[in-house]
């Protein structure tokens, strides 16, 4: 194995949070890509993700990455993403699953026919899964902060509490985290995301 060089390590961190965020932003606005044949071919494969040569517009900036293998690939992920490789997987089957819904959207646009109506109602359905799943688990988050809360409150010195808080911030995150996006991250700001369908 060649080493690689600080430069080059920073290199693949930097395109493994952006592919991340790439997956992310397809999994919540799959419309936004549903014309891009290479991301939707590179989504079907693991390693076809990690060799991704490409380069798109975010919030006006132009990104790209850099090509790696699929195990340095994984490497990254454990390093720089929360949940590390399994997570950065989950977000791609995600991503792949929500282009492929909009692609069908787009090609049954007519709700008026019975085919359009009945292809609806199932899209429906999903969501309404999608959401009870995603209630489900912010429940036993919320549950799981009002437990903290309470033995933070009880705990006997500063330094406990700071322990404490710490270890039911991580908890919470990881029951979080098991959700699909956009609701599988707590942000540091006040901001609220909403439950709208996408």
């Amino acid at each position: 194995m060649t080493k690689t060089s600080s430069s080059e390590t920073a290199d693949l961190g930097n395109t493994v949070r952006r592919l991340y965020e790439l997956l992310r932003d397809i999994a919540i606005n799959p419309r936004r890509h549903i014309e891009d044949n290479k991301i939707r071919e590179a989504l079907k494969r693991q390693s076809a993700l990690a060799e991704l040569d490409h380069f798109w517009i975010a919030d006006g900036v132009e990104v790209s990455t850099t090509p790696m293998s699929l195990n340095t690939l994984k490497h990254y992920c454990d390093l720089h993403i929360d949940g590390g490789f399994k997570k950065f997987d989950s977000l791609r089957k995600d991503a792949l699953e929500a282009l492929t819904v909009a692609k069908t959207r787009s090609n049954t646009s007519n709700k008026r026919t019975f085919k359009g109506i009945n292809l609806r109602v199932i899209e429906l359905e999903e969501t309404i899964d999608k959401t009870r799943k995603a209630n489900f688990i912010l429940l036993q988050a919320l549950s799981q902060s009002i437990s903290a809360i309470n033995s933070i409150r009880s705990a006997s010195t500063k330094q406990i509490q700071d322990k404490r808080a710490d270890e039911y911030i991580k908890t919470v995150r990881a029951i979080v985290s098991l959700n699909s996006a956009p609701y599988d991250v707590i942000s540091d700001a006040t901001n609220v995301t909403p439950i709208t369908g996408r």
